[in-house]
């Protein structure tokens, strides 16, 4: 995705394959639940640096240090059993588009196929893990 489609997704928002979260406070909880639902139907694509407001959306941006520990804890959790059970995500899922002096980092979640699905996550900020699927 380049600028001039992320800017024609801003203007249509959110749908049930492209989500918006601002993730200024933090890699935010909410992306484990999309990402289970989007890869378990048609897939789709997830910004951070996004915000809300009034029912619309704008560009607030990252810093190019949030983007990489972002990534680190994205990479890290894919891989960690304990919170999802398959990485459907390659390097070239992930990326940053820079928006003139803003940073936007762009998840894009494929479809599982029949065989890898279905894709669930568990709540880990409890402290038994509870199995969840979307």
């Amino acid at each position: 995705m380049d600028f001039e489609q992320l800017l024609k997704a801003i203007d249509i928002g959110e749908t049930c394959d492209c989500e918006f979260k601002s993730a200024r406070g933090g890699f935010p909880d909410s992306f484990w639940p999309t990402y289970s639902g989007m890869a378990n139907t048609d897939g789709g694509i997830v910004f951070f640096g996004i915000k809300e407001k009034d029912l619309k959306f704008y560009i607030e941006g990252l810093s190019i240090d949030q983007i990489q520990l972002y990534q680190k804890i994205l990479w890290d959790n894919l891989n960690n059993r304990s919170r999802v059970n398959r990485n459907l995500l390659t390097s070239h899922h992930v990326r940053t588009i820079q928006v003139g002096q803003k940073n936007i980092l762009a998840i894009a979640i494929p479809k599982a196929l029949r065989i890898e699905g279905p894709i669930y996550y568990w709540v880990i900020s409890v402290r038994e893990h509870i199995p969840s699927t979307s």
